[in-house]
């Protein structure tokens, strides 16, 4: 899992993803998983990405504690009852609001 910038044809605009490698044969496919938002100026695109990397570690925990319930029992017993350990995040982005759109 990383953070993606991908550049418009005109190199106006930065559109910021959180997208996951998988392997389907022998090829490898790119599954954007949460698509951040779209930036127009550095300061817009290193905020986005911040951001991003505050959803990816979210993401990430979630992942963790979600293996830790469909664990096999040997694996299980194997961490003795230890739990994924998450770490505070700096921003609640449950209530992050929009402050403009621009089309």
């Amino acid at each position: 899992m990383f953070i993606r910038e991908k550049k418009s044809k005109d190199k106006t605009k930065s559109v910021i993803q959180i997208v996951e490698n998988h392997r389907i044969g022998k090829t490898t496919k790119q599954r954007v998983l949460r698509h951040i938002g779209t930036g127009h100026t550095p300061e817009e695109i290193n905020e986005l990405k911040r951001i991003a990397a505050i959803v990816k570690d979210e993401i990430e925990n979630e992942s963790i504690s979600e293996k830790g319930k469909k664990a096999r029992p040997e694996f299980a017993k194997a961490l003795n009852g230890a739990k994924a350990i998450t770490k505070p995040t700096m921003v609640d982005i449950t209530k992050l609001q929009e402050k403009s759109r621009q089309i």
